[in-house]
């Protein structure tokens, strides 16, 4: 995790919760029987300066965790292909599995993702098992 994905996420939780005191002042505010009765001012108020900065954390929040979820999909995609490269372009769910250490049915959909975009060819190898050809091992070529 990236010190700046951190500050975004501390500045959305910090956001959430000024807007929420704010909102809760607001809501005490407006039940004070010796309030006069100004409401239509006392809800923009409210509004703008409570309920806004509440929804605009939890976005920065959402939105940071989205970009730090894609970012951690194409660094493992970046590891999955330097693997490829390593053993000559050749993978099975077996060997990524134990090299990237992670559980075989995640390997298993990257390497799906793999060929579904193109950077991948699907076959069986001599031994029966099913092996992901990358680079020109066999990407682009015939299939029988």
């Amino acid at each position: 995790m990236k010190a700046v994905d951190v500050l975004l996420i501390l500045v959305g939780v910090a956001m959430f919760g000024v807007g929420a005191l704010l909102t809760l002042g607001s809501v005490i505010h407006l039940n004070d029987p010796e309030r006069t009765n100004n409401l239509i001012p006392d809800l923009i108020m409210m509004t703008l300066l409570g309920i806004g900065p509440m929804v605009a954390g939890v976005f920065l929040v959402i939105s940071t965790r989205q970009r730090m979820k894609r970012n951690a999909g194409e660094a493992m995609e970046r590891k999955l292909l330097q693997l490829a490269r390593n053993h000559n372009g050749k993978l099975t769910v077996a060997v990524a599995t134990m090299e990237l250490e992670m559980p075989s049915r995640e390997v298993k959909v990257l390497l799906d993702q793999c060929h579904n975009d193109g950077l991948a060819n699907i076959h069986a190898n001599e031994h029966g098992e099913v092996e992901y050809l990358f680079f020109e091992s066999g990407r682009g070529s015939s299939m029988p």
